[in-house]
């Protein structure tokens, strides 16, 4: 539940930190689903490691590119106020990077795009598709005053991003007497 910002250590584990974020912090997000991925995961790491052999300069660039954009808009997400207008544009600057790599298909472009023109932004969320017309979840921000219609042909995933989520709550362990 919550936020949590994910990254590898040297050793190969996962640090996974809670980042504290206000109430109104994900009040312009929604999440679709743009429809199975055609392809498995699998196949579209093979893509990517593929361009990676073809043109590493390039992946390098793109990962790079995407990294950047993922700090940026994690500062974004803690602050006081963030500012939406640095939500849309890292969001669709990730996003030109993911179609770079080729994981987008045309069809959730096209939807993508019709949400920029209305002032909004939204990227793939997950390995994506190499084709077809859907690439499963599809993160969407529209910032205050956007109103932005949701594609028709995309189901809203009900659910509230950044909620708390499951907890379990142990009693200690009592003392038996001897």
């Amino acid at each position: 539940g919550g936020l949590l910002w994910g990254r590898r250590l040297p050793a190969g584990e996962m640090h996974l930190e809670p980042l504290a974020t206000g109430p109104e912090t994900f009040s312009g997000f929604a999440l679709l689903d743009s429809g199975p991925p055609t392809g498995s995961t699998g196949e579209v790491v093979a893509r990517v490691a593929e361009l990676g052999r073809h043109e590493p300069g390039r992946l390098e660039a793109l990962l790079e590119s995407m990294e950047e954009d993922t700090r940026a808009f994690r500062r974004e997400l803690v602050a006081d106020s963030p500012a939406g207008d640095a939500l849309v544009a890292r969001l669709r600057s990730f996003e030109r990077s993911l179609e770079s790599l080729g994981v987008v298909p045309r069809e959730v472009r096209g939807s993508i795009r019709d949400l920029e023109d209305s002032g909004a932004a939204a990227k793939i969320s997950g390995a994506g598709s190499l084709a077809g017309p859907g690439a499963g979840s599809l993160l969407v921000y529209r910032p205050p005053g956007v109103e932005a219609p949701l594609p028709s042909s995309m189901p809203v995933v009900e659910g509230r991003l950044g909620a708390p989520g499951l907890r379990v709550e142990v009693d200690p362990p009592r003392e038996v007497p001897a």
